[in-house]
């Protein structure tokens, strides 16, 4: 008992020293369970419109957030009528390109499903596969809630998933013939391009190829990661439920290594709980999505910048 207590009191005062991120916004969307939000890819690669994705529903929803002052415009896209498969939720992430496709990632089965720029279509279902190299090191899906959870597509077809915990990795994807290759800020997608596929096969494989972990010295700084995203200057963001925080990692991800450096942090307003999905928009302040099951509740919110 004694020594949760001093756990949580070292991690409470380490928190004081974070950048405080201050509430701007506020909004309540008709959406239960939110578990992950992207900018909808479009040709001018301006942020204009959030799709978001429920844990439990099979719906992806579609927020004018441009226009959010003259009232919440909200389009929704059912996933089951796209499908003879009948779906039963888990979605975790949601990620776009320029092209307006969307990538919507499942924990259980572990996979991608592809939407065309219509969003009428599923054109495509990735499968991740773990390889038996990484197998001892990811523990994928041995326990709840321990299997993909964060999605960020790369220019070169690879794609980095993040584990949430038990234990908290890093993943990148790619085929089968492909190398690792990391992470640098000329391969985001963030800001613009198109995610290369295959478009003649519809059912695809892709393989674990490296992953990253936190020094046992930063472990406790960032117990979860229910997110991954990145800003306009092509920087990687983890969010963090347990810890009620944002990570800044930088824009680069080397293969010599397996260690995540943690930049710096930012923590979150305390009134929040259970944060699931962010954005960060032009500004480099970041739009949070909270998971609620309750609608009548705010569950979007707008933060201060990141300095």
């Amino acid at each position: 008992m004694y020594k949760a207590l001093l756990i949580t009191a070292l991690i409470s005062c380490s928190a004081s020293n974070h950048q405080k991120l201050n509430l701007l916004e506020s909004y309540s969307l008709p959406i239960r369970e939110i578990s992950g939000m992207c900018w909808m890819g479009n040709p001018d690669n301006s942020k204009k419109q959030i799709a978001l994705i429920g844990d439990h529903d099979n719906f992806v929803y579609l927020l004018d957030w441009e226009n959010r002052s003259r009232g919440l415009n909200l389009k929704k896209v059912d996933l089951q009528k796209l499908t003879d498969e009948v779906l039963d939720g888990g979605w975790e992430s949601i990620a776009s390109d320029d092209t307006g496709r969307l990538f919507i990632l499942q924990e259980e089965p572990s996979r991608i499903i592809v939407l065309n720029k219509e969003l009428n279509k599923i054109t495509h279902n990735i499968e991740l596969v773990v390889t038996d190299e990484h197998k001892d090191a990811l523990r994928w899906g041995d326990k709840k809630n321990s299997a993909a959870e964060g999605i960020t597509l790369l220019k070169n077809g690879h794609i980095l998933i993040t584990k949430e915990k038990k234990p908290l990795r890093l993943v990148e994807f790619s085929s089968r013939g492909d190398r690792a290759l990391g992470y640098n800020k000329n391969l985001s997608l963030e800001n613009s391009g198109s995610f290369p596929l295959n478009s003649k096969k519809k059912k695809l494989q892709f393989y674990s190829k490296h992953y990253w972990q936190l020094k046992k010295s930063d472990k406790d700084k960032l117990r979860d990661v229910s997110g991954i995203n990145i800003d306009n200057n092509n920087e990687l963001y983890l969010l963090s439920d347990k810890n009620h925080v944002i990570a800044h990692l930088g824009n680069d991800l080397s293969i010599k290594s397996h260690s995540l450096e943690l930049k710096k942090i930012f923590a979150l307003p305390s009134e929040f709980d259970k944060v699931e999905g962010m954005v960060i928009d032009s500004k480099k302040r970041a739009i949070i999505a909270i998971d609620k099951k309750d609608t009548d509740k705010k569950n979007v919110f707008l933060l201060s910048p990141f300095i």
